[in-house]
């Protein structure tokens, strides 16, 4: 990834545009993969982060990879 500088530099840069109603920030590989990784610029810049998952054949599994993933970057973090 190309580092905060250039993701400020960046969101920047797309919020002075007055076209866009919104900025769509796409994470590469996994949420957790890489330094920084698609998770930690939300936190950073307090982003939402929208998570996509193919849950066909699930039901509470799903609840719990999701719980799970939340958790993660907490314990992460600490």
């Amino acid at each position: 990834m190309a580092g905060e500088d250039w993701y400020r530099q960046q969101l920047y840069q797309a919020s002075s545009d007055h076209q866009a109603n919104i900025i769509l920030v796409e994470g590469a590989m996994s949420i957790f993969n890489g330094i920084p990784s698609s998770a930690d610029l939300p936190a950073k810049f307090g982003i939402p982060l929208a998570l996509t998952l193919d849950l066909r054949a699930m039901a509470q599994t799903a609840a719990a990879i999701a719980v799970g993933l939340r958790n993660y970057h907490l314990i992460w973090l600490a």
